[in-house]
């Protein structure tokens, strides 16, 4: 019985240990979904990180302080480098994707942002 009490506690805490371990992808990522939230910050709620794989990509789950949504929103980010600079290729928050050559000018303001940023 201790040891399945010793195995519960661990698995709900790797979560949470996860959400302080973050790659440089993963940090972009919530700072472009920030930015495209017109936010100072997002709020993970779940992180699956891909910032081994080629190109490096990451999905995260989120909310944003002061919205009343009834899930969290669903952010994913493709970049052409895992360590800075990123170069984002795409960006995307639920359906809504953004990458460079979209008609709408959105893509390239997140971009010019997580450039300042030193992403």
């Amino acid at each position: 019985m201790r040891i399945w009490i010793v195995l519960i506690s661990l698995a709900l805490a790797a979560p949470s240990a996860a959400l302080e371990a973050q790659s440089r992808v993963v940090e972009g990522c919530l700072a472009a979904l920030a930015f495209g939230s017109a936010q100072e910050a997002v709020q993970p709620t779940v992180i699956q990180d891909f910032s081994a794989l080629s190109p490096p990509r990451t999905r995260i789950s989120f909310t944003i302080d002061g919205v009343d949504a009834p899930r969290p929103f669903l952010g994913s980010c493709e970049f052409t480098n895992a360590e800075s600079p990123l170069g984002l290729i795409e960006m995307c928050v639920e359906d809504n994707c953004f990458s460079k050559g979209d008609a709408t000018p959105r893509f390239d303001e997140i971009n010019m942002l997580l450039e300042k940023a030193g992403f």
